[in-house]
């Protein structure tokens, strides 16, 4: 059973009063016109993080009012979002599937919440296309994608085989081909307990027909022992296995064939080569703003009963702010810096201030949605951890 702790709010009243109190100009705005030359190359630097801020602000917005509304209104609540959910809405609708949480829960027992796969990944090449621009030292080499990727995993999408000590990663909309153990759904032969859908027959079956145990047959669900066939999530690949991932999905380990678009699953450490710090800096907070997440799969198990239309929705759209509350925390800290970094320049500098009012304010609004969305579903997925 998991358990989940509410995260505090990062919000940026001081900055948006001081947005609130600059007049606009037709200076150009962060294009850096306006501001004193030995500002110009650290607001230049900041734009892509305000816009990625943004982006992500709106999109978390969304996904996480969409995920609260179907959940509260699968559970018999009221919620209504507008296609862009403001703060306030994202609140009402994650207050709904709480309430519709709590009392669909009243008679559910004991609740089990099983969280599979499910991760971020930075598009490192966006990364470190972005940090051209901040070398100094042309001649220098970088190392390796492999090498700065840490605290994670390279993966490419492999046109070829995938072998070694290797995953192939699939999600949600796109299966891998697998032959080992998959941390998500298994489509096809499963070695060990099935807990889904069995094709064939089921050595132990739930009350509700589905199976949990030896499946003779092809299983559709969870599988505790070697997956063959294909997998939403990660499959760590047998030893010596060697497997073509499908399109789409990506491969963790030696790629036998062309890779392309690399993402790191951690953190891509800065660049050695020398060159501007806030512009190297910038780079890798917006790598990360934008980083692409896949939500995780989610399980319930009930010792009670629960509507069973209650328990899929829940599940189908509980993973996406079980994700959110897991990384949130890292979104809010940069977009709290990055905001920072805006009004140390714009407080360096009159001339800068007031031609830098809109993305002040943007920056500034962006932290608070961020920290909106984060709280919201931290809350809702401590809901469902019973």
């Amino acid at each position: 059973m998991r358990k989940f702790r509410g995260l505090k709010a990062l919000a940026a009243p001081a900055l948006l009063a001081f947005a609130a109190g600059v007049g606009c100009s037709d200076s150009g705005g962060l294009s850096g016109v306006g501001c004193e030359a030995n500002l110009k190359a650290k607001v230049e630097s900041l734009k892509g993080s305000i816009d990625a801020m943004t982006k992500l602000a709106a999109d978390l917005n969304l996904k996480v009012a969409t995920a609260c509304k179907n959940i509260a209104v699968a559970g018999g609540q009221t919620a209504t979002i507008s296609a862009a959910p403001t703060d306030q809405e994202v609140k009402d609708a994650c207050a709904a599937a709480q309430a519709a949480i709590t009392a669909q829960f009243s008679a559910a027992g004991t609740v089990t919440l099983s969280v599979q796969g499910g991760e971020c990944r930075v598009n490192a090449q966006a990364q470190v296309s972005c940090e051209g621009s901040c070398k100094v030292d042309a001649s220098c080499t970088e190392p390796e994608l492999s090498v700065r990727c840490t605290g994670g995993e390279l993966s490419v999408k492999c046109e070829g085989t995938c072998s070694g000590t290797a995953t192939c990663e699939g999600s949600a909309t796109v299966a891998a081909e697998c032959e080992g153990t998959c941390q998500a759904t298994c489509e096809g032969t499963c070695s060990g307990t099935c807990v889904g859908d069995c094709s064939g027959t089921c050595a132990t079956q739930n009350a509700d027909g589905s199976c949990n145990g030896q499946c003779t047959g092809d299983c559709s669900g969870n599988c505790t022992g070697t997956c063959s066939g294909t997998c939403t999530g990660k499959c760590e690949l047998a030893a010596n296995a060697n497997v073509t991932c499908t399109a789409e999905a990506r491969c963790e380990g030696e790629c036998t064939g062309t890779a392309t678009a690399p993402e790191c699953t951690g953190t891509l450490t800065p660049p050695t080569c020398e060159g501007n710090a806030d512009c190297k800096a910038n780079c890798e907070g917006e790598a990360k703003l934008e980083a692409e997440c896949t939500p995780p799969t989610v399980q319930l198990v009930f010792s009670g009963t629960v509507d069973a239309a209650f328990v899929t929705a829940l599940e189908a759209n509980l993973g996406v702010l079980v994700q959110l509350k897991d990384t949130g925390q890292s979104f809010v800290t940069l977009t709290g810096k990055i905001a920072g970094d805006v009004a140390a320049v714009a407080d360096a500098s009159v001339t800068c201030a007031a031609s830098m009012a809109a993305e002040i304010s943007a920056a500034a609004k962006a932290s608070v949605s961020v920290s909106v969305s984060v709280q919201a579903s931290a809350d809702v997925s401590g809901s469902a951890s019973g």
